[in-house]
């Protein structure tokens, strides 16, 4: 059989058929992966993308969208791709996106629902297949009436919200957080503190209500003073420790549990000035493994979450929707945390202890991500 067609200078235009020959079969094979259409099996994919290869072909992406009403990307929405654990998510959803043949188009929204709204906008101009998500607190209204009106596929990942039904991929950051404070209760703690992120987000409230439950159900009691409400970057983790490490009107804590990696260089740096040790005198646990964790003296116990998982979980519910029935319910994909034991906690007391200042990694070398 001849090899493609001409173009209007002469040369060889590659075919779907030409792929086909080559790979030994059929030419509706050949489009259902190039177009992504209905499940091929992993061999017979990969003969297809190494004739592919072979030949050089390049698909006519723009006859393509026409005939499958389909553009082949995929977008990304995330609150701070500078931050270590977001930038895994945006690997994880581009991995896979990018194995099943979907471009993927990521968009900033640093925390703000204005740039979120701004971002789906230009993502419905580029005709987006689908979006993953990572919502701003108070986007509901916008993000239900943006589903309604355009019928885009949508997948939240890493956060829910509460009064729109849609895929959602996210880590059990509730019970990671609960057996973070038991563990703080069974090495001895009982002023146990919390730095929260912002209680407008799913992740901030589930994590809170973990360090709640695990108090109630350890018979201890909950006192405000103890809680302070942070936000996502290292300011916030200060801010919130030196608010918990001065009051007047409780004993200091004598453990701190801190929702996020970027609050956790924060709060390390005002135990430090605060001339307190850890975990002598303040036990440590953090939320989120970094590699820089286990480098610090002590190393820091931390809850460590799935975060490329979520990410191409995430990606493979939105393109399953978008391959499969859109009609099926909407699902709910929780995957666990797991607590990182190390040196940060140890056995205490009520004790009034101090001494000399924490030797940890410095925050400016450490990670500095907040923008």
């Amino acid at each position: 059989m001849g090899m493609g067609m001409a173009d209007g200078k002469g040369h060889r235009r590659l075919t779907q058929q030409d792929i086909a020959d080559l790979a030994d079969v059929s030419r509706a094979t050949v489009s259902a992966v190039i177009n992504n259409t209905r499940y091929v099996s992993p061999e017979l994919r990969a003969r297809i993308l190494d004739a592919i290869d072979h030949l050089g072909y390049v698909p006519n992406i723009v006859a393509r969208s026409m005939k499958t009403n389909r553009t082949m990307t995929i977008g990304l929405m995330l609150p701070n791709i500078l931050s270590p654990i977001w930038a895994t998510i945006a690997r994880g959803v581009e991995d896979v996106a990018r194995q099943s043949g979907f471009s993927t188009i990521l968009y900033d929204t640093d925390e703000q629902s204005e740039r979120m709204e701004d971002g789906l906008r230009k993502l419905r101009e580029k005709r987006a297949d689908g979006i993953v998500l990572a919502p701003c607190a108070s986007c509901t209204n916008f993000l239900g009436q943006y589903i309604s009106r355009t019928g885009t596929a949508f997948v939240l990942v890493d956060r829910y919200l509460e009064d729109v039904e849609l895929d959602t991929v996210l880590c059990d950051g509730e019970e990671g957080t609960y057996q973070a404070v038991r563990h703080l209760l069974d090495t001895g703690r009982r002023r146990i503190g919390i730095i929260t992120l912002s209680l407008g987000i799913s992740t901030g409230r589930d994590r809170l209500d973990g360090y709640r439950r695990a108090l109630s159900d350890a018979g201890v009691g909950i006192h405000d003073d103890w809680i302070a409400l942070g936000g996502r970057g290292e300011r916030d983790g200060y801010d919130g420790a030196m608010k918990l490490l001065t009051s007047s009107e409780m004993p200091l804590p004598d453990a701190l549990f801190i929702s996020s990696h970027l609050m956790t260089v924060g709060a390390l740096k005002a135990l430090r000035e605060r001339g307190l040790r850890v975990p002598q005198d303040v036990a440590v646990i953090g939320f989120d493994e970094l590699p820089w964790m286990s480098l610090m003296a002590p190393p820091l116990t931390v809850v460590s979450q799935p975060a490329y998982e979520m990410g191409a979980k995430a990606a493979g519910v939105l393109l399953s929707r978008l391959i499969g029935d859109q009609t099926e319910p909407a699902q709910r994909i929780v995957l666990p945390t797991e607590l990182v034991h190390r040196a940060s906690c140890c056995e205490g007391g009520d004790e009034d202890r101090r001494g000399e200042a924490i030797s940890t990694v410095e925050p400016e070398t450490a990670c500095r991500t907040e923008r």
